[in-house]
Order: C-alpha cells, then sequence, then structure tokens
C-alpha cells in the first residue's frame, strides 16, 4: 500500500500539468507546419 499523503501531493501536479499541456498542443501543431514549410526551403540552400 502506498502512503496516501503521496496522492495529495502528486494530484495538484497534475491539475497544473494538464492546461500545460493543452497550452502546448496548439503551439506544436503550429510549429509542425512551418517546419514542413522550413525543411525544403533549407533544402534548397
Amino acid at each position: 500500500m502506498k502512503p496516501p499523503h503521496l496522492r495529495f501531493i502528486r494530484y495538484p501536479l497534475s491539475v497544473i500539468r494538464y492546461p500545460l499541456s493543452v497550452i502546448r498542443y496548439p503551439l506544436s501543431v503550429i510549429r509542425y507546419p512551418l517546419s514542413v514549410i522550413r525543411y525544403p526551403l533549407s533544402v534548397i540552400q
């Protein structure tokens, strides 16, 4: 059995992490086409 206080410490961390991942997702979606556009440009140079 794990001590219960660990769960109480972990819970707010996951609550903090969730909005960060929600913010990160659209950023990565925006970044992906940019990298796709950048790739042939770098190959041309």
